[in-house]
Formats: C-alpha cells, sequence, structure tokens
C-alpha cells in the first residue's frame, strides 16, 4: 500500500518535471533511514520538510529534520510546509568570523550556476571580530565568484545577533534560500551551532545546511560529492 501510494507521487511528479525516481522503503528510525539511504545511492542533496519550531522547542533537536541535518555529511535543503516557490534566485551568503564559514560557498556556488541566481553575501560583523580578517574573506569569495560569472552583492551588517541579523537581510533583499553551517564556534559534528539552529527554526523561507569539510572527512572516507572546497587558505 505504502508503496503504491509512492510510486503514485512519484509518477505525477516524473511527468511533471521530466524527473527519474526511485523509491527506497526503510524499516527503523527515520532519520536513520534517510542518512543510509543517502550514503547508499551516494546523495549529493538530502531535502526535508519541517514545521519550524520556537520557545521551549528551540533548544530541543528531536525532530526527524533535526536530526539528518546533525548527522548527515551532504548537505540538507529544509523546507517549511508554506514554502510554495519554485527555483532560487536570489541565494542568501551570510559570512561570519567563524572558522569554516566558507566550506558552503560550493553549494552556493552549484546552486546559482543551474539556477541562474543572485547571490546576495552578508558579511556580519560582530564587535569583537578582526575587520582585515572579515574583509580578506569575503573579498576571496566576491573573486570567486567573479571567475565563476555570477552576479552577486555584498552588504555589512553590523550586528552581535547574527542569526537575527540573517533572517532580517534575507526578508530584505527577497531571498529565497539561505545557505549555513551546520555548526558554527563549536564544531563538534554531533549538534546543530545556535546560529545555524535558530535560522532553521525561524526561517520562512528554505535553508540549505552544509556540514564543515573536516567533519564529513572524519565522518567518511568517500567522495565528498558537490562540494569543491574553493577555500583551502587559513586566516
Amino acid at each position: 500500500m505504502v508503496i503504491e501510494e509512492l510510486n503514485a507521487i512519484g509518477k505525477k511528479f516524473s511527468k511533471k518535471h521530466n524527473i527519474a525516481y526511485n523509491i527506497e522503503v526503510k524499516e527503523g528510525s527515520v532519520s536513520k533511514g534517510i542518512i543510509a539511504t543517502a550514503q547508499d545511492c551516494g546523495a549529493d542533496l538530502i531535502v526535508m520538510g519541517t514545521h519550524g519550531v520556537s520557545g521551549f522547542e528551540e533548544f530541543f533537536l528531536g525532530s526527524n529534520a533535526y536530526r539528518v541535518v546533525t548527522s548527515s555529511t551532504v548537505p540538507v535543503l529544509t523546507v517549511q510546509d508554506h514554502s510554495d516557490k519554485m527555483g532560487f534566485q536570489n541565494i542568501v551568503l551570510p559570512i561570519d568570523s567563524s572558522q569554516h564559514t566558507r566550506d558552503k560557498v560550493s553549494e552556493a556556488v552549484a546552486l546559482a550556476e543551474a539556477m541562474g541566481s543572485k547571490i546576495h553575501i552578508a558579511q556580519l560583523v560582530r564587535e569583537d571580530d578582526d575587520a582585515a580578517i572579515m574583509n580578506l574573506k569575503v573579498k576571496q569569495i566576491e573573486e570567486h565568484l567573479d571567475n565563476k560569472s555570477i552576479a552577486h552583492q555584498t552588504t555589512v551588517i553590523n550586528n552581535d545577533n547574527i542569526a537575527e541579523a540573517t533572517l532580517e537581510f534575507a526578508k530584505k533583499v527577497e531571498g529565497d534560500l539561505i545557505v549555513v553551517m551546520t555548526d558554527q564556534e563549536n564544531y563538534t559534528g554531533f549538534f546543530v551551532g545556535e546560529y545555524a539552529q535558530q535560522i532553521v527554526n525561524h526561517s520562512k523561507i528554505p535553508v540549505l545546511s552544509v556540514t564543515p569539510l573536516g567533519i564529513v572527512k572524519g565522518f567518511s572516507q568517500n567522495s565528498v560529492g558537490w562540494c569543491q572546497q574553493p577555500f583551502l587558505i587559513k586566516l
């Protein structure tokens, strides 16, 4: 019965978008089944629906979407249930002072190239950040986007609450995708960093969560997939 229903959905999707599909049925944990399937088929991307959370739930990662985001070595796209826009024309790329903030650039570039998107760089500056290092990071990204002939614009934002600043910026530029790292300051690989967690929880537009490359290499010896990691310079 389940396979028949999924096949009906798959046929409708395939006819509308001319995309092939395959059905996998797993028993047991939903999140573990998704992760295992992604590994088995060499997936480049996992797409999950989410209702978003707030208040007391803010600090708990109990949903299947969060479990996948915190376990996956490939990017995870989370989409809230009210989202109905197709494609990504304005991609928001927040760049902060954390060491691995640029690990997500490759994914943003891949989507921008495929969809003809414009990338909006949000240079998020906190009070204790080193301005010279921040400027260098952003300059390298801008040069990379120029080399790829990708339209882009940089906005400097001074705000210690970088999650709030990112969401406000995305609304201002009419962004339809935000690209974040799954872990920022803590870099453990076992939970979503506070900044990314708030973005995924509260964003009204899809969020692409990318695991830092160092964690991916630590979890698996397989190919990293579409993440080409253009920035290897340690600052």
